[in-house]
């Protein structure tokens, strides 16, 4: 008994049609509205099928809550049945939600959907025809805010404390409650069990402890497009001087300006870094203003992670950061040396905070830089900041590797970098005559990681601070559980033994592996496998992306579509191996297929890139234009390639043949992943490029050119591109 929407005038004649249903309905043709009361259509649409049982219904939301999310919905159906309801939270289902309701329905019965909870309306019909098997009805539910796909976290930065605990209670603009405890630690910023998303206003309260904060931002805060970090005052913490860190060219000089009139004149130590602190002091709360007045001559620079804020900000964090727009890094340390594009290969760059984007490791085949013959491939080390190029591909007595080496990887820190090499003469007792990984540490020298390994190890991947290194092998004799040397798995070596990560959680046994990628802290990796057994229902036969958790012996599987299912193979072989990147935090992963279900209406045939939010916010591509139009060639240029990404997950970098994503084909692009914000590195149809990678924050670019970019040097090779103008204002 279902009342239209619209009003009829007295006399109006109707022409009533039936569009959905498993069986015909009695439906004349026109109906003419009474003179006196409401027009009431009897129809008979007769029985439900002769001999049909009960079914289940099933609803499944196009995209799984956010963590701060839940929706709820209530079905029931007009011939009587009971109502039942289902809530859908955030949990570990996957990239969408498909829950069945418990009651059964019968063919023909219209079922009535109706959402009861949920801080976004979702975009449901009322009503559904039963049909005479399992019912599936696809719920879509818009995310909150426009722009925005991805929550993000709120964060309280404590000073150091004597006593504790304290406690911190958050609500966001849709109604949700988090709730944080800080108990007596050094300073650090503890997170909040909500995230929220932007455009989000957000209110803070202090529900316990021995003294009252101050909150600086002070609320309402609106969320922004990253995570929030808020700090927490103590009563009587005073006044605090602006104060942060100068990073620029050796011995280069800048004067910098707080607010109107407080100027300082900096100059870079032979370190390339200097500190800096205003005379002035600023209350709690006062808002700072910092701006350059003379930068060094022939640099761009950038003021991290924002050139205006509210005091206290951490001296630690705030930067001001001055580099040539490009500079070559295959050069010697005097500068009188360079290797080409076409002799070098495989670049990474690596540093933290104020040395962000300060060291880079690469392969050269070329001669004279550090000594090197030539003869072999080596992996070098350059410090941007002080121009120091070393080989480090050595032997214990200073040797040159006697083999080829590749695959360089380096920590966040920049201070280690991990390896693979042909070469007998790197470890003490390496007479097994394949490839072995080894690990380089400034100061520390090189260490043999698959010592003892039977067969060719490869793919070296390494932790923040160089602890942690996953890499692929198909010895036997590194860690229980394989047999043989014909298949290559996946291992994390760390405190100098090895556990194999590619395995059948109940049995331990190898089930293959390879393309490892570790996060910053080394508790996650993600890699590449065509076993169907690592996790339940992986249907596809062809490869998938895994994620390992520390203390979690069970794998996930992230490569799964938009909608939960298994990815087709699109145009790319089923034999393609595909290296996934997971984000410095853990939280993201990119990779690249051809496949052409991953999305609703992927048509270019294509490989793409696409993101995976490990916490739930589902898969989204990333290679399109502003206006969601698709790339019209592959992204990246290599197949199943690696891509670069930002600690934050912010920020990715991929060389593209597209011609319609903002470079002519063959070019470089930094990619805002939150806003889809493209960014031309290169941009020339003379260039050819290689694998370009990405500092931790994003500021940063390594990657190998055909072009010689560097106007100092005649010399094609490897590139350093500082974008930090430009990432700090997107």
């Amino acid at each position: 008994n279902v009342a239209t929407g619209k009003l009829f005038a007295r006399g109006d004649t109707l022409r009533f049609t039936q569009s959905i249903g498993p069986r015909v309905c009695n439906v004349a043709r026109t109906y003419i509205i009474p003179d006196t009361g409401d027009l009431r259509i009897n129809l008979n649409c007769g029985a439900s099928a002769p001999g049909t049982g009960g079914n289940l219904v099933r609803v499944m939301t196009q995209r799984r809550p956010g963590v701060s999310e839940a929706f709820g919905f209530e079905l029931s159906s007009s011939q009587g049945k009971d109502t039942t309801t289902i809530n859908y939270f955030n949990g570990s289902e996957g990239s969408y939600f498909n829950k069945f309701y418990k009651l059964h329905y019968f063919a023909g019965d219209t079922l009535r959907l109706r959402q009861i909870t949920g801080n976004v309306q979702c975009n449901i019909s009322p009503y559904y025809i039963m049909g005479s098997t399992e019912t599936t009805i696809k719920v879509n539910c818009p995310y909150p805010y426009p722009g925005d796909t991805i929550p993000h976290r709120v964060g309280i930065k404590m000073p150091v404390m004597d006593a504790g605990p304290y406690s911190f209670k958050i609500t966001g603009g849709n109604n949700v409650t988090g709730y944080m405890n800080w108990v007596h630690s050094a300073r650090d910023t503890f997170y909040f069990t909500a995230n929220f998303f932007k455009g989000e206003r957000i209110l803070l309260s202090q529900n316990g402890g021995p003294q009252t904060v101050q909150f600086s931002p002070a609320p309402p805060i609106v969320m922004g497009s990253t995570d929030l970090i808020i700090n927490a005052l103590l009563p009587g913490a005073g006044k605090s001087k602006l104060s942060g860190t100068y990073s620029g060219p050796a011995g280069s000089t800048i004067v910098i300006r707080s607010g109107a009139n407080d100027e300082l004149t900096l100059r870079a130590g032979n370190g390339g870094t200097t500190g800096f602190r205003f005379p002035k002091e600023y209350d709690a709360g006062d808002t700072y203003s910092l701006s350059i007045k003379t930068p060094p001559p022939n640099c761009n620079c950038a003021i991290l992670p924002a050139a205006s804020g509210t005091m206290p900000v951490d001296s630690l964090e705030l930067r001001i950061v001055c580099n040539v727009p490009i500079e070559l890094v295959s050069r010697s340390t005097d500068n009188k040396l360079t290797n080409t594009f076409y002799e070098t290969s495989a670049p990474v760059v690596g540093g933290k905070g104020a040395d962000e984007g300060r060291y880079v490791a690469f392969v050269s085949s070329g001669t004279g830089l550090d000594g090197a013959s030539g003869k072999y491939r080596q992996i070098f080390w350059r410090d941007m900041r002080s121009g120091t190029t070393k080989m480090i591909s050595r032997s214990p007595d200073g040797s040159e590797g006697d083999k080829d080496s590749f695959s360089p990887a380096i920590s966040a820190d920049g201070k280690s970098v991990a390896f693979e090499s042909y070469s007998t003469n790197l470890g003490t007792g390496d007479n097994n005559g394949v490839r072995d990984i080894y690990v380089w540490k400034d100061g520390g020298g090189i260490r043999w990681v698959s010592a003892g390994g039977n067969a060719e190890s490869y793919e070296p991947m390494i932790s923040g601070d160089g602890s942690a290194i996953t890499f692929s092998s198909s010895a036997s004799t590194l860690a229980a559980g394989v047999d043989g040397t014909s298949m290559v798995n996946v291992f994390l070596s760390k405190g100098g033994s090895s556990q194999l990560i590619s395995k059948d959680a109940k049995t331990g046994k190898a089930l293959g592996g390879s393309a490892p990628h570790i996060s910053e802290d080394g508790n996650k990796l993600v890699f590449c496998s065509f076993s169907d057994k690592l996790v339940a229902n992986d249907k596809n036969a062809l490869w998938d992306i895994f994620l390992w958790q520390n203390g979690n012996p069970q794998l996930r599987k992230l490569s799964n579509t938009s909608d939960g299912g298994d990815r087709d193979q699109g145009t790319e072989s089923a034999s393609r191996v595909v290296a996934g990147s997971i984000s410095g935090n853990g939280n993201y992963i990119v990779y690249s297929t051809t496949a052409t279900n991953m999305v609703g209406s992927d048509n270019n045939k294509m490989q793409d890139i696409f993101i995976c939010d490990i916490g739930g916010g589902g898969v989204r591509r990333l290679s399109v234009t502003a206006n969601n139009t698709e790339g019209d060639g592959d992204s990246p240029i290599d197949q199943g390639g690696r891509i670069g990404i930002s600690y934050d997950g912010k920020w990715i970098i991929y060389n593209t043949n597209a011609s319609n994503l903002g470079v002519a084909k063959g070019n470089i692009i930094l990619q805002n992943t939150r806003t889809g914000k493209i960014i031309p590195v290169t941009n020339s149809i003379y260039n050819t490029s290689g694998r370009p990678m990405l500092s931790r924050d994003g500021n940063y670019v390594v990657a190998g050119c055909s072009e010689k970019l560097d106007k100092r040097f005649v010399s094609s090779g490897i590139f350093w591109f500082f974008l930090g103008t430009q990432t700090s204002a997107n």
